[in-house]
């Protein structure tokens, strides 16, 4: 997540890393039961979730995807 948050600086991206152990309210407001889970968030709600372990340009692949899709 680190790599990818600096790959996207100056984007309309913000990467956050949340654990959720110690945050657990907002663990529960995005009803995480595994992890790693990974949410896309445009406009304050969530349009897209993704669970478990995936590469680097996998989830890069999905920011570009939205960026794409606010652009439109």
């Amino acid at each position: 997540m680190e790599e990818l948050a600096a790959d996207n600086e100056g984007k309309k991206v913000q990467i956050v890393k949340v654990n959720v152990d110690q945050n657990n309210e907002l663990a529960g407001m995005f009803q995480v039961s595994s992890i790693p889970a990974v949410f896309i968030v445009q406009g304050g709600k969530p349009v897209d979730s993704i669970v478990g372990v995936n590469p680097k340009h996998f989830y890069q692949g999905k920011i570009e995807e939205y960026l794409e899709k606010e652009v439109k």
